[in-house]
């Protein structure tokens, strides 16, 4: 069944989002996981780095923040980030529309649950140790993707059925930044009071209640004609740390399930290489003019990033953030070696997506096979996407039959690509 077609256009101009200077934005396919992303690359790109993904019917965005308190305070940015968020739909709303928190990280509006936000944070990283990173993600839902009329489940809603009009997805996440970076410059010259009163005031009216944020982050209430606080525990109701080194990815693996691949193409990739699309090399190529065995390569082949040989197949595999960033690392080598990088840095950037957007196509189970057919249409590459599951109870068969193709082109050689563009490009 098609599992996801894309153009590539190398002249594809989506808007930016419209950001303040401290922020960087990264923008990931409609598949992506923003909050992952973040996660993955904070290390790396460290803080304002905004993650977000291209989406119309949710606003998914991730933020890096980095901290100069011990974690056990340091969370509390998650709190800046629920005010910036609420402040940010206010700024869209229609007059009268009620935005509320139920602690500590759904949001409402008029009573009906919209989305939420989570925070991560390096695994290993102690109590009273400044961690490296922090990451704030969120996802708001502002289209409703069912055909159930608005109203139905008074529960849950989305911002367009509350009168949003230009509240939607990137907007949201643009006004995010700019309230986030409101909240945080409180937080820096006033104290976490400011904060901490904003997050509090959005949180229901209970008659005979006080609420109080603790250092810690922890919800304190206090009771009318009761002595002492409750206590309700921040910690063990966000996100889990996140697992550096052994985060749970998906990634491609080059399989060859027969010797068709070493007929068809050039260079056929070695079994069991991390692979990616490889569209990027037919960019400067004009794909009508490809025969024989680059033609080959060009309608269906997958790239295997330690050969730069080709593969009919690629399997869906389980990895890790070291695996994925060593993926990046080898890739990064070789737009270098052989395909005119100007630097090392450009080429990270390049490979980097060029790996965001093979995890993409990993949305199904583990071992799954992929295949590609790859066209040249109005000056865009488009790729269509199939998944393959073997029949239960089938031994493995040939995939293709092939035979050796005449006329293949012997001299394909390495081509420029830019790699520029090869970073910001948006494949649609």
């Amino acid at each position: 069944m098609p599992l996801e077609t894309r153009a590539r256009s190398r002249n594809a101009a989506e808007p930016d989002l419209r950001l303040p200077p401290p922020f960087t934005p990264v923008r990931l396919r409609e598949l992506g996981d923003a909050f992952e992303h973040a996660k993955a690359i904070a290390p790396e790109q460290g803080a304002g780095t905004l993650v977000y993904v291209g989406r119309f019917d949710l606003a998914e965005f991730a933020v890096v923040v980095e901290p100069d308190e011990p974690l056990h305070q340091a969370r509390r940015v998650f709190y800046a980030g629920m005010v910036a968020l609420a402040d940010a739909l206010s700024s869209h709303a229609q007059p009268e529309t009620e935005i509320t928190f139920g602690w500590p990280d759904s949001i409402s509006v008029n009573q009906g649950l919209v989305g939420g936000a989570r925070l991560a944070w390096p695994q290993g990283t102690g109590e009273d140790d400044v961690p490296q990173w922090l990451v704030f993600g969120a996802m708001i839902r502002t289209v409703s993707m069912t055909d159930a009329e608005p109203g139905l489940n008074p529960l849950v809603t989305a911002l367009e059925e509350e009168g949003f009009t230009d509240g939607l997805s990137n907007h949201v996440v643009e006004s995010f930044a700019r309230h986030f970076m409101v909240a945080i410059d409180s937080w820096q010259e006033s104290g976490f009071g400011g904060v901490a009163s904003n997050y509090l005031a959005r949180l229901p009216v209970e008659q005979g209640l006080r609420r109080d944020i603790d250092v810690n982050g922890d919800l304190l209430l206090r009771r009318m004609g009761k002595t002492g606080a409750e206590r309700e525990a921040l910690l063990p109701r966000l996100a889990e740390p996140a697992q550096q080194g052994t985060a749970h990815v998906k990634l491609l693996r080059t399989i060859r399930l027969d010797p068709s691949d070493t007929f068809v193409f050039e260079k056929a990739a070695e079994p069991g290489e991390w692979a990616v699309s490889g569209a990027f090399v037919f960019w400067d190529i004009d794909a009508s003019a490809l025969q024989g065995k680059a033609r080959s390569a060009f309608r269906s082949g997958f790239l295997g990033v330690e050969s730069l040989g080709w593969s009919t197949l690629v399997q869906i595999v389980e990895a890790d953030a070291a695996d994925r960033a060593r993926v990046v690392d080898l890739l990064a080598e070789k737009l270098v070696a052989h395909f005119g990088a100007p630097d090392i840095n450009t080429a990270r950037l390049a490979a980097d997506e060029e790996v965001n957007f093979a995890e993409q196509l990993c949305t199904e189970p583990k071992d799954i096979l992929v295949g590609v057919h790859r066209s040249f249409e109005d000056g865009a590459v488009r790729e269509t996407f199939r998944t393959l599951r073997p029949r239960e109870g089938a031994k493995p068969n040939r995939v293709f039959e092939f035979l050796e193709v005449d006329g293949a082109d012997d001299d394909q050689g390495a081509d420029q690509v830019d790699l520029l563009a090869m970073a910001d490009r948006e494949r649609k």
